[in-house]
C-alpha cells in the first residue's frame, strides 16, 4: 500500500510539473492544506482500520471531484490517471470494510 502511495506522489508532482505548475514538496505544506485529522492518542488495531477507511472515503470523494473538474476543462490526462488512482483506493477500501465485518466483534 504505501509503495502505491509514494508512487501516486510521484506521479501527481510529475503531472503538475507537466502542465507547469509547483508541486508541494514539503510535509508542512501538506498538512495545511489537507482535509484529514491527523490522529492523536493510541488506538485499536481496529480503529487505526476504520480510521485509514474513513480517510479513504475521503480521498475517495476527492479524487471524484478532481477527475470531474479535469474532464470539464478538458485535462484527458489528469483525469486518466486520476480515475487509475480511484480505482485502487476504491479496491483498498472495500477489501479493508469487508475485512472488517468479517472480523466484526
Amino acid at each position: 500500500m504505501y509503495e502505491k502511495v509514494s508512487k501516486n506522489i510521484d506521479d501527481t508532482a510529475e503531472r503538475v510539473m507537466a502542465l507547469q505548475g509547483k508541486p508541494i514538496t514539503q510535509l508542512s505544506e501538506y498538512l495545511t492544506i489537507s482535509v484529514l485529522d491527523e490522529v492523536s492518542g493510541e488506538l485499536t488495531s481496529r480503529e487505526m482500520l476504520e480510521k485509514v477507511l474513513s480517510d479513504q472515503e475521503i480521498l475517495i470523494q476527492s479524487l471524484r471531484f478532481l477527475v470531474s473538474f479535469s474532464n470539464q476543462h478538458g485535462d484527458e490526462a489528469s483525469a486518466d490517471m486520476l480515475v487509475s488512482i480511484l480505482h485502487e483506493v476504491e479496491k483498498e477500501s472495500w477489501m479493508m470494510r469487508a475485512f472488517l465485518r468479517r472480523n466484526s466483534s
